[in-house]
């Protein structure tokens, strides 16, 4: 919740600003979030379903590819089932959550689905605001043929995504001032509030209205927390720790999981690990371990993806440079 309010807040708040301002540039937007989406999708949801195959086949001694089931783990199930050309296929037109699962042991791609389709329903809804004439009327006849076609909770989820594109514009256009620790203990309540509703039967028809409740609680918290630091008059400690982090922060989202699994499986497999223990010391220090080496993995992958998308922006920009001016 908080990536979708950050996502609003930088992608709608600052697009929205610029077009308010020159005018709708529907084909620099879409080259932008092309680039940005999938210089790093394809290739990690071509290693991760090779890092599934290998793992699937080679170490799945503890059953955790194939019967997850035993150990409770809510954020994963077989991945056998789930890897597969049709799904590869799926989770590249971002399909997952409508058409197809996340591809294999990739959870986590269900945000990305809903991440995309956002940038589609924002672009499509700011720019018929803004045009005028035939093309406000294929926009607006594009936003509700998606409207219909995606999932009622995918557009509920997107309140949350618009809080940030307020939150850009309150930042900016009026006098709020609020202390950034108050900010921050607001959003630790959001937070406290939100886990105390948790329940296991989250995706249950019957309680989506009750996981809405919780998800919007939280992303509210963090717009006024976002509000508060906006206003901040020094930066945040380790500054530039932070920004060299964010440079392959998209590469860790998309690529962590499957890695991640591996390392769990040939621990087990050939170190002894136990994929179920009480903590200790030494399963404290182990946990440490695998979460620096998914870090260095996803760090070396960004080299070779995300810190392209700058050089694939602007080859697709020239390659679109010829296309008819209404659209740029």
């Amino acid at each position: 919740m908080v990536f979708f309010v950050i996502s609003g807040y930088l992608v709608g708040g600052i697009t929205l600003n610029r077009w308010l301002k020159s005018g709708p540039d529907l084909t620099d937007y879409a080259i932008s979030r092309f680039a940005r989406i999938y210089t790093v999708l394809v290739p990690a949801l071509t290693i991760g379903y090779a890092i599934d195959y290998v793992g699937m086949h080679w170490f799945d001694h503890a059953g955790l590819y194939e019967n997850v089931s035993q150990y409770h783990i809510g954020s994963l199930d077989d991945v056998g089932m789930r890897l597969n050309a049709m799904t590869y296929i799926g989770n590249l037109l971002m399909l997952q959550g409508t058409w197809v699962t996340s591809l294999g042991s990739n959870g986590p791609l269900w945000s990305l689905a809903y991440e995309w389709w956002y940038y589609c329903l924002f672009s499509f809804s700011a720019a018929a605001l803004l045009y005028k004439g035939w093309l406000r009327a294929i926009l607006i006849s594009f936003l509700v043929i998606l409207i219909l076609m995606l999932p009622v909770t995918m557009l509920m989820w997107m309140s949350i995504w618009f809080m940030g594109v307020g939150a850009f514009f309150l930042s900016r256009r009026t006098s709020f001032s609020l202390d950034p620790r108050i900010g921050s203990a607001i959003f630790a309540a959001a937070i406290i509030v939100s886990l105390s509703a948790q329940n296991a039967d989250m995706l249950d028809p019957r309680t989506v209205w009750v996981a809405f409740g919780r998800d919007f609680l939280v992303g509210c918290g963090y717009c006024v927390a976002l509000l508060s630091f906006s206003k901040a008059s020094r930066a945040l400690p380790f500054e530039h720790f932070h920004r060299w982090a964010a440079g392959f922060s998209y590469s860790i989202y998309l690529f962590h999981f499957p890695v991640l699994l591996l390392i769990v499986a040939m621990g087990e497999r050939h170190l002894g690990w136990h994929v179920l223990e009480q903590p200790s010391l030494v399963s404290v220090g182990r946990v440490a371990v695998v979460v620096a080496i998914v870090y260095a993995v996803g760090y070396l992958f960004s080299m070779y993806t995300e810190r392209r998308t700058d050089a694939i922006r602007d080859f697709l920009r020239k390659q679109t440079a010829r296309l008819p001016a209404f659209t740029r």
